[in-house]
């Protein structure tokens, strides 16, 4: 009997099979067993456009990352108050922020802002902090503890904090914080683009890391231009999973100027319209390159 004994907790050691049932779980979820440690450069776009007030703080909370790989573009969208001279300030103090103009100084919108920002960057990963928003000090060091815990990280999206004055952004604070408890979940997540497909779950494009070379082939003459996040999400999602990491390491600023301050629910009804027209237009799109 005792013999029985020493063979059964041989075969079934709990330890054992524990450790075994981890290893195939996490390989399914695409969980690395063995994380590598690669030190990503990081292009951190920051599309400015009159921010005067706020860029400077955006850009203190960039330059105080513990990460040390990265690399700061500020593209200026044709300001009009002197959010250029506080970042020409930041320049000529910080070799690592470069400031890039559109040609004619104009205001062209965020997809040319963009897209003329990844001409100029050299990241293997592309993050975004917005002009008003801020970043907690650990940002792009968790962000990269992420991705070397999986495998084929290509979009990474991590929790929020919400900041700025409660009566603007009351409404979707509850819609997002849903979201992120009820929603998503800490590593691999598959979007279906189909369901919901006029919702952007994802908070703010300041809690958003993108692989480069997946970005840059993308569409970015979104038909509703407000809603180029969406636009650009349902081109990735339609090939790529989404990693959610559940670290709140983003400030997201509401306040009187943004345009998250509106009415979540007003903000859909009034693009109702218009947003059938994105989803349609992407469907083609996703379509055309499938084929």
């Amino acid at each position: 009997m005792k013999r029985h004994t020493r063979i059964f907790k041989a075969v079934f050691n709990p330890v054992r099979f524990g450790t075994l049932h981890t290893y195939y779980w996490l390989r399914r979820k695409g969980k690395r067993t063995h994380p590598g440690e690669e030190r990503p450069l990081y292009s951190v776009i920051v599309a400015s456009y009159n921010y005067a007030n706020l860029i400077g703080e955006t850009l203190d909370s960039l330059l105080a990352q513990t990460y040390g790989n990265y690399e700061i573009i500020v593209v200026d969208d044709g300001s009009t108050d002197n959010s250029m001279a506080v970042v020409q300030r930041y320049c000529e103090k910080y070799s690592q922020i470069k400031l890039y103009t559109h040609e004619d100084h104009k205001n062209h919108g965020l997809c040319e802002t963009l897209k003329l920002a990844l001409t100029k960057a050299q990241g293997d990963y592309i993050a975004f902090c917005e002009s008003d928003d801020r970043w907690d000090e650990n940002h792009l060091e968790t962000i990269t503890q992420f991705i070397n815990s999986y495998k084929n990280v290509v979009f990474v999206h991590n929790r929020v904090i919400f900041t700025g004055s409660p009566q603007c952004h009351q409404k979707t604070v509850v819609h997002i914080s849903s979201m992120q408890k009820h929603y998503f979940h800490t590593g691999y997540n598959r979007i279906n683009i189909n369901k919901h497909a006029t919702y952007n779950r994802i908070a703010t494009f300041s809690s958003v890391v993108i692989k480069a070379d997946v970005l840059r082939p993308l569409d970015f003459n979104s038909p509703v231009p407000s809603h180029l996040d969406l636009w650009l999400y349902r081109q990735i999602f339609a090939k790529y999973p989404m990693h959610y990491c559940d670290t709140a390491v983003t400030y997201w600023r509401m306040h009187a100027d943004s345009y998250c301050s509106k009415d979540l629910k007003e903000r859909q009804e009034q693009l109702r319209d218009a947003l059938e027209e994105l989803v349609a237009k992407s469907n083609e799109l996703i379509q055309a390159s499938q084929a």
